[in-house]
C-alpha cells in the first residue's frame, strides 16, 4: 500500500512511503513501513512504531517524529538530507548500516536513543542535540561525530568519537569510552564527562571550565590538551594520565570532592593547582606549580615528596586548610633589601637592608625537638640566601593554627640553628 496522508491507524503489514510528502497524524504501528528509492518528506504530528529508509532513498523530517519505544533504519545507500532534523521522543532504536549519510540534524527530544551497529563506525555529518532529561547511547562500534554536539541531557553507555570542532556539554557524559579524535577541539559547556581519551593528532582545548567525575582525562601520545585559561576540576578520585601534552600555564586543575584524592604528577607540571576536597589529598611524587597553589578546602599531604613552587608560584591556604606531611615545598626569589616579603606565601616574612641575592625557602612540617626535649609546632623553614654575611635580617614566622602541636600559643618561642644545633632566640 502507498501513502500520502495517515489520518487513522495504519496496522499490520507493509506499507511504502513513495509520495513527494508523508504527512502522519495518526499513528503507524505497522512493523514495515518503507521509503522506496526518490525523495520524501515525513511530517504530521502523529506517532511511527517502525520505519525503514532503502537504498537510493532520501527523506526529510518535517516536524517531531513520535517513536515510542520502536525502531528507525537506515540502510546503506539511504540518505537523512542536510536540510532536516530527525526528533525522536520515548525510547528509540536508530539503526545506521555502513555507509550511510545520516547529514541532517538528530535532535533526541526525550527518552532514549539507542544507536546500533554491528562492526562499522555510524557517522553524524549533521549536528547533534541531546535535549534535557533525554539521553543518547550506542549498542555497538563507536558513533562518530563529525558537526557540533551540544548535550543538555545525557550522553550514555557505548563508545563517542569525537571529531566536530566543537562539543558543549552541559549536563552529563557517562560513556565508559569517549575519545577526542585527530583535529582540534573546542570543550565547553557547565556539565561534567566520566572520562574521555585525547588521542594521537588531537588537540583539545577547553572553552570554558570543566569537570571529570570518578575517574581519568588519559592523554595519549601525540595528543593535546590545552586548559588554556580555565579551569578542569577532577571530582571524587578523578585523575590525570598524560603520555603526550598537557599544557596548563595559564589554567587551574581543581581536585574537589569529598573522598581521599591522590594528585597526578607524572609528566605534568601545574599552572594552577587548587585544592578543594575536605576528604584530603596526597602527593604520590615530586611536581611543580609555576602560578598559584591555593588550599581552599582539606590539605594537601606532601607524603614524603617535593612541591616546587617555581619560578613565579606562589601559595595560598585558608584557615585550617593547609599543605602538610612530611617533605617539604620549596620556593626561590631575588631579594635586595626586602621590606616584609613573604616568599612565595610559605609564611617567612623577610625584612633585610641588605642585598640577600636569589634566596630559596624551605618549608617542612616535622615536629622537631630541642635539645631541652620542647617540641615545636608543625612547621619549620629552611631559608638559604645566596648572599648570607652581614644580613641584619629579621624574620617573621607564620603559621596556622591547625599546626600548633598542642602548644600554648602564647609561650611559643622561636628557635634557630646554624650548626646543627637547635638555639633558643
Amino acid at each position: 500500500m502507498k501513502l500520502s496522508t495517515n489520518n487513522g491507524t495504519l496496522g499490520n503489514g507493509t506499507s511504502w512511503v513513495a509520495c513527494p510528502l508523508f504527512t502522519n497524524n495518526g499513528s503507524v504501528t505497522s512493523s514495515s513501513l518503507n521509503t522506496d528509492t526518490a525523495a520524501h518528506t515525513i511530517a504530521g504530528t502523529g506517532s511511527f512504531s517502525y520505519l525503514t529508509i532503502l537504498p537510493g532513498s532520501v527523506v526529510s523530517f518535517a516536524s517531531n517524529l513520535k517513536f515510542n519505544g520502536t525502531s528507525i533504519v537506515i540502510n546503506t545507500g539511504g540518505t537523512i538530507a542536510n536540510s532536516t532534523t530527525l526528533k525522536t521522543t520515548g525510547n528509540t532504536s536508530l539503526t545506521i548500516y555502513s555507509g550511510v549519510n545520516f547529514n541532517g540534524t538528530l535532535n533526541v527530544i526525550s527518552g532514549i536513543t539507542a544507536v546500533v551497529n554491528t562492526g562499522y563506525t555510524p557517522i553524524f555529518k549533521g549536528t547533534v542535540v541531546i535535549d534535557s532529561g533525554s539521553t543518547l547511547q550506542n549498542n555497538g562500534q563507536p558513533v562518530r561525530f563529525e558537526a557540533n554536539v551540544t548535550n543538555n541531557g545525557t550522553i550514555g553507555n557505548g563508545s563517542f568519537d569525537v571529531a566536530c570542532f566543537r562539543f558543549t556539554n552541559n549536563s552529563n557524559v557517562t560513556s565508559s569510552n569517549f575519545n577526542f579524535t585527530s583535529g582540534v577541539h573546542i570543550l565547553q559547556g557547565t556539565g561534567s564527562i566520566n572520562a574521555f581519551n585525547v588521542l594521537l593528532g588531537s588537540i583539545t582545548k577547553l572553552g570554558s571550565d570543566h569537570k571529570i567525575n570518578n575517574s581519568a582525562l588519559n592523554i595519549n601520545s601525540g595528543g593535546i590538551f590545552d586548559l588554556s585559561t580555565y579551569k578542569l576540576s577532577l571530582n571524587n578520585g578523578g585523575s590525570i594520565i598524560n603520555n603526550g601534552s598537557f599544557i596548563t600555564a595559564n589554567g587551574t586543575v581543581e581536585y574537589s570532592g569529598n573522598i581521599l584524592q591522590q594528585i597526578s604528577t607524572t609528566n605534568i607540571t601545574y599552572g594552577g593547582l587548587r585544592i578543594n576536597n575536605a576528604a584530603g589529598t596526597s602527593l604520590p611524587g615530586t611536581v611543580t606549580v609555576t602560578d598559584t597553589l591555593t588550599v581552599a578546602a582539606g590539605w594537601l599531604n606532601l607524603n614524603g615528596h617535593a612541591l616546587s613552587l617555581y619560578p613565579d608560584g606562589y601559595l595560598i591556604e585558608a584557615g585550617g586548610n593547609t599543605v602538610r606531611g612530611n617533605g617539604f615545598i620549596i620556593a626561590a626569589k631575588e631579594l635586595d633589601a626586602p621590606n616584609g616579603v613573604n616568599v612565595a606565601g610559605l609564611g617567612a616574612v623577610i625584612t633585610s637592608s641588605s642585598n640577600l641575592g636569589i634566596t630559596e625557602v624551605k618549608r617542612s612540617h616535622q615536629n622537631f625537638t630541642n635539645l631541652n626535649g620542647d617540641t615545636g609546632i608543625y612547621r619549620n623553614f629552611d631559608i638559604n640566601p645566596k648572599f648570607n654575611s652581614g644580613l641584619n635580617a629579621t624574620l617573621g614566622f607564620k603559621y596556622d593554627e591547625s599546626e600548633l602541636n598542642q602548644r600554648v600559643e602564647g609561650a611559643l618561642k622561636l628557635y634557630r640553628s646554624t650548626n646543627s644545633e637547635v638555639t633558643g632566640l
